[in-house]
């Protein structure tokens, strides 16, 4: 039997990179608005949101940079900077729309490619320190990031506006209980708790299957991430 490496090139990666920086720019000027923020984009009446394409670009860039550059990624030019500009280009194009979230998961996939990739311990103290200041800068300005760094500190110091999704969400799973009020059965979902079939879904699965189903839910995540690292090592 004879297995077959496929190896990951620049002119995989490059394109579906491109397309992402291309919709992430497009995103500002005919994006839909919708809470303070342009996220999404409806063409031939789908929406899409540039974000999650931007994070299939980013993985598949930075494991081509990686497995070309594997044995320079111990420097600051090959293992920091080429890394390092397509962060900076991809979440400043975020902060514009604001995505706060999807920057953070950007940043991370980023960091954990480079340090399983090589680059050294030091460059990542120095970004880190970076980062922080970035989000802090972000919090302190963007006021669309500050309410929602408040609102989940605490959702209850304002029910009706900033914190009314944290607040029916938590209503949905407190009214759970232990084995739920039955498949279908859920109350918050009918026009009480935004975004219930995506953002929010936990809270309705909690509902409607209580505990005993929430945490069937959370065991089957868990063991989805353990087999991801049984398949990696």
């Amino acid at each position: 039997a004879t297995t077959e490496i496929y190896t990951l090139s620049l002119h995989d990666a490059l394109p579906i990179f491109g397309i992402a920086i291309v919709l992430l720019m497009a995103v500002l000027v005919i994006g839909t608005k919708s809470n303070g923020a342009r996220r999404w984009i409806v063409i031939a009446g789908q929406s899409i949101q540039p974000s999650e394409i931007a994070k299939i670009g980013v993985i598949l860039t930075f494991a081509t940079l990686i497995c070309r550059y594997k044995n320079l990624m111990g420097t600051f030019k090959y293992g920091v900077m080429p890394f390092a500009v397509i962060l900076i280009v991809i979440v400043g194009l975020l902060f514009l729309e604001p995505h706060l979230s999807a920057s953070i998961i950007i940043i991370a996939l980023g960091a954990i490619m480079m340090f399983i990739g090589g680059a050294r311990l030091l460059w990542f103290i120095g970004g880190g320190l970076g980062v922080a200041g970035l989000f802090v800068l972000a919090i302190t300005v963007l006021q669309y990031s500050s309410e929602r760094i408040s609102a989940w500190r605490d959702p209850f110091a304002d029910t009706g506006d900033t914190g009314y999704q944290i607040v029916q969400s938590l209503y949905a799973i407190g009214s759970g209980g232990l084995f739920g009020l039955g498949l279908g059965q859920s109350r918050q979902k009918y026009l009480y708790l935004p975004e219930e079939h995506n953002d929010f879904i936990f809270s309705i699965i909690s509902e409607e299957l209580g505990f005993i189903g929430a945490l069937l839910i959370l065991t089957l995540f868990a063991l989805l991430i353990v087999r991801g690292y049984w398949i990696a090592m």
